[in-house]
């Protein structure tokens, strides 16, 4: 599971635990679970994360945003990031039409 942010009590509530090999921000849950949740937050700005702080919100979207129109042109990652934020935004702003509509009809 990604979110852009997981508190200390949903880690818990979960039993969830950090994995140093994977880095920070990457906690998994019990063995038979085979299930990680990631902190996008909480992840290192490296390109291993670019696509994953893309899917962040805030500053640490836009840090990433930054990062993947710095890439070259012709670099696949790029255009296909910054399809993924056109989608996303698209998507949010149907989502917050539709909520605006349902609203003004009750």
């Amino acid at each position: 599971m990604v979110s852009p942010t997981i508190s200390k009590a949903i880690l818990a509530d979960f039993k969830a635990d950090p994995c140093e090999d994977w880095g920070k921000g990457v906690y998994f849950l019990g063995v038979g679970e085979h299930t990680a949740l990631v902190a996008v937050h909480q992840l290192k700005p490296t390109r291993d994360t670019l696509w994953l702080r893309v899917l962040g919100r805030g500053k640490i979207q836009k840090k990433a945003i930054d990062e993947v129109l710095a890439l070259p042109k012709d670099d696949p990652l790029r255009n296909l990031a910054l399809e993924l934020v056109a989608r996303g935004q698209s998507e949010q702003s149907n989502d917050q039409t539709f909520h605006q509509k349902t609203r003004s009809n009750s």
